[in-house]
């Protein structure tokens, strides 16, 4: 009986690739590489044209990777514009700080590759999966406005913004003071300022502050 493929086995085989890249890949055949690929996924199948898919994908990472960039997007939500990003201003009721500004204008947020980035919460002792940078964004799964005046409203103080999410269900919040400040909330408890955890001092360090999750080539 084969079995359908599901997308967290996609995922999860990206994830153990990109963390541990196969031994001699470069030097293996096409066939070589569909065995691979298929114990990979086993018991699932993939029809050799979803293995090629896959190849791509993965080998398109691994390019994304070698620029040694802090911010390994897989996937971004077009342009924010400074007239996008003073309107969200507007509506929030205040300026965003420089750095995240300047991220918005360059990323406007993304999703990151696959388990590649890791948020290190060093009260905590845990580094947690980047899943996603929020964005000015048609889709409200990914939408700023959409987290921080409709899916939040009310629910975190206003000194606190929603900016992305990491797994299982985590936030990532940005402190708009003077002071500022990034912070890890586990958004599956209710908000207490007791039990957010910093993990940047701004923007720009929080950034430089994500770990790489995956092996030396």
């Amino acid at each position: 009986m084969v079995r359908e493929k599901k997308e967290w086995i996609w995922s999860r085989s990206l994830s153990i690739m990109i963390k541990n890249k196969p031994f001699q890949w470069d030097e293996m055949t096409n066939s070589r590489r569909f065995e691979y690929i298929s114990w990979l996924f086993s018991p699932y199948q993939l029809a050799d044209d979803k293995k090629i898919d896959f190849i791509n994908e993965y080998e398109g990472y691994l390019k994304t990777i070698e620029k040694e960039s802090s911010i390994n997007l897989k996937k971004d939500y077009g342009i924010a514009t400074e007239q996008k990003i003073s309107k969200l201003e507007n509506e929030l009721g205040f300026r965003l700080p420089e750095d995240y500004r300047v991220f918005l204008s360059q990323y406007n947020g993304g999703t990151p590759i696959v388990h590649l980035s890791l948020v290190i919460v060093e009260e905590l002792n845990e580094a947690i999966p980047l899943e996603a940078f929020y964005g000015i964004y048609q889709n409200k799964r990914y939408d700023l406005s959409h987290w921080n005046l409709v899916e939040y409203e009310g629910e975190i103080p206003e000194k606190f913004i929603v900016i992305g999410e990491v797994a299982e269900g985590g936030k990532i919040l940005l402190k708009i003071s003077e002071n500022g400040g990034v912070f890890y909330w586990d958004a599956n408890d209710e908000y207490n300022e007791e039990f957010i955890y910093n993990v940047g001092v701004n923007f720009r360090v929080f950034i430089e502050n994500l770990k790489k999750m995956i092996k030396s080539f």
